[in-house]
């Protein structure tokens, strides 16, 4: 066998948000084709790798011969993210993020050109909130946190952000819309009971002794 020729410009699946044909999928032995890949990586010989970093991701786009791009605004991805690319800095620049609201926001730029603690704006209009990246909002963490962009729906009875949060303002305009903001672990919590959020953080690190 061959792997088929990938190019640099090719689509990369996220696994974020998907919808499937389960007729189509069958039809076409998706999981048969997925197995099968699966197995040849696990035959090969030692010296020689068919794909690296990811176990799951390759053999899915290998198998996957046709599907139809979702829009963006379906998911927004990377909130746990530390950091913007400098290509996603550029991007927010030219939107109009202007030098005093990241002042007030304590970012900054590094050297390699990426906006420092990240800065999402697909939170605001965001169908799923996907929490990928070394940030995750259900454990403690002392460095900055992402700041994501308040959602453009009605929030729950007790608002988006937590006791003693404040949201902001940014006195610029994105894309022509002011923008108010938040700690993006506040989008997380917004949802969650104390009980399930301590559930998260682990049986032995959260949860009370009474309960064990």
């Amino acid at each position: 066998f061959h792997l088929p020729a990938v190019a640099p410009k090719d689509c990369f699946l996220s696994p974020a948000l998907m919808v499937v044909d389960l007729g189509r999928w069958q039809s076409e032995n998706i999981s048969g084709k997925i197995l099968t890949w699966l197995q040849r990586y696990r035959d090969q010989p030692l010296e020689e790798d068919l794909w690296v970093k990811s176990l799951i991701m390759p053999p899915w786009l290998l198998s996957l011969e046709r599907f139809a791009e979702l829009d963006p605004a379906w998911g927004c991805v990377d909130l746990g993210s530390e950091e913007l690319t400098p290509q996603e800095t550029k991007s927010l620049l030219k939107m109009g993020l202007a030098r005093e609201d990241m002042l007030r926001l304590e970012m900054g730029i590094s050297s390699s050109g990426r906006l420092q603690p990240a800065l999402h704006i697909c939170t605001a209009g965001s169908k799923l909130l996907h929490f990928s990246g070394s940030f995750k909002p259900w454990l403690p963490t002392g460095r900055s946190s992402p700041i994501c962009a308040l959602p453009q729906v009605q929030g729950p009875y007790l608002g988006w952000t937590q006791s003693g949060e404040s949201e902001l303002t940014l006195h610029c305009k994105l894309d022509g819309q002011e923008l108010r903001v938040l700690n993006c672990s506040s989008l997380w919590r917004a949802f969650l009971t104390a009980e399930q959020e301590c559930g998260l953080k682990g049986y032995d690190a959260g949860w009370p002794d009474v309960d064990k």
